[in-house]
């Protein structure tokens, strides 16, 4: 059963010791912790470790009912929410800070409402950042979004991505 905050409290910076020691090398530290049951019973705290390479992250809390267990599940809700906490932590571990420059996806938050009216696209400054940091294809990585948005029922960034492709393929005719 979800629980709501209470003193179980903890940082998830005690975990990371011991998953450091697990993942010795650089590519298998670029990964994710992902606990369920016992840990995401109490409210956790995303922390990424931008020097190595490794986040731990904790779901409970972007699920409606963690704060009202009468409150109506909603998969996608809870699905936007944590592709939307992942997407901005993992953007953190390629060394990219808070964006003070737009309102993206890299805008901090300091509680969940704040944090869902935050956009899961990138502004123009933080996707150039993470192109310089990692490489890819704007196009190609918006295709594949956009896929991902529209199986998932992700309608509104499904509307941002057409409009960003549409934009960009016009400008490189």
């Amino acid at each position: 059963p979800l629980q709501g905050p209470g003193p179980g409290l903890r940082c998830l910076r005690e975990l990371l010791p011991d998953l450091l020691e697990r993942l010795p090398g650089p590519l298998e530290r670029l990964g994710l912790l992902l606990r369920v049951g016992q840990l995401d019973a109490e409210p956790l705290v995303a922390v990424p470790e931008l020097h190595e390479g490794v986040g731990v992250y904790s779901f409970a809390r972007y699920d409606p009912r963690f704060d009202d267990p009468h409150a109506r599940a909603s998969g996608t809700l809870l699905l936007q929410r944590s592709c939307k906490v992942l997407a901005h932590e993992m953007t953190h571990m390629f060394g990219i800070t808070h964006c003070i420059y737009f309102h993206c996806l890299m805008n901090g938050s300091n509680h969940l409402s704040e944090s869902d009216t935050r956009p899961m696209h990138l502004c123009p400054v933080d996707l150039r950042k993470l192109h310089e940091s990692i490489g890819f294809d704007v196009v190609e990585r918006y295709r594949g979004l956009l896929e991902f948005y529209l199986s998932e029922g992700f309608l509104e960034e499904a509307s941002w991505l057409r409009r960003r492709l549409d934009f960009i393929t016009r400008a490189s005719q």
